[in-house]
């Protein structure tokens, strides 16, 4: 009894001695491995500066499409052309509605949503072609600009953003679909006045769909 005793107690020694050295060892080793192992942790919890950076800049470029639109609707509205008038005013709507997402999304995420100064929008236009020629390619310069911020979200491993993200890409991807559909009809109907006035009941028809949109798309965020 007394031998088996003192080696149960000799293998308790050697457990002891084994756990407390290996210990030892990690209790020494581990702060090199950690600033490694810290770096491959992320949760998203926060954006990062750079995807910050890039949101913050996005938010000055749709409110300068809002600004730029609201010009485009004054314009039409001068010179006439109402339909168009009430498409681009809900156009302006949309474009200030795309920046409060964008703000609200930055702040929640942990970041600083900031606004700055912007530049003048142009005030005159040719025609209504021309018109409808630059919300193109603006809409196509939105475009690409939302898809750099994805591509970036990406390569930042933020996936909480490019998830976001994949919202204005589909959004883009419909506005630039319309605006192409609006450019087709106008070359149709030409320069001739009665062409271009049942064109602008058109766009009346448009911009009627566009606020129920908005409408519906405001009153599930509100949750009614």
């Amino acid at each position: 009894m007394n031998f088996h005793f003192a080696f149960l107690r000799l293998r308790v020694f050697v457990v002891k001695v084994f756990f407390t050295l290996h210990f030892s060892f990690f209790i020494f080793h581990f702060p090199k491995f950690l600033p490694t192992f810290a770096n491959n942790i992320n949760t998203h919890s926060m954006v990062t500066k750079i995807i910050e950076k890039a949101i913050n800049e996005q938010i000055l470029k749709e409110e300068h499409s809002s600004r730029i639109y609201l010009s485009m609707a004054s314009w039409a509205q001068v010179n006439g052309f109402q339909g168009a008038a009430e498409w681009l005013y809900a156009q302006t709507d949309e474009e200030r509605m795309h920046e409060l997402k964008l703000i609200h999304y930055l702040n929640d995420r942990g970041g600083n949503a900031l606004l700055d100064d912007l530049e003048k929008p142009a005030g005159k236009f040719k025609s209504l072609l021309d018109v409808f020629q630059q919300v193109l390619k603006h809409e196509e310069y939105i475009s690409a600009s939302i898809n750099e911020i994805y591509a970036l979200s990406i390569k930042q491993n933020d996936y909480s953003t490019g998830n976001f993200l994949q919202w204005y890409i589909t959004e883009q991807i419909e506005e630039e679909s319309t605006v192409r559909a609006i450019l087709d009809q106008i070359r149709l109907t030409g320069e001739e006045k009665g062409g271009l006035f049942h064109m602008d009941k058109e766009l009346a028809a448009l911009a009627a769909k566009k606020r129920t949109s908005q409408l519906a798309a405001a009153t599930t965020n509100a949750g009614i």
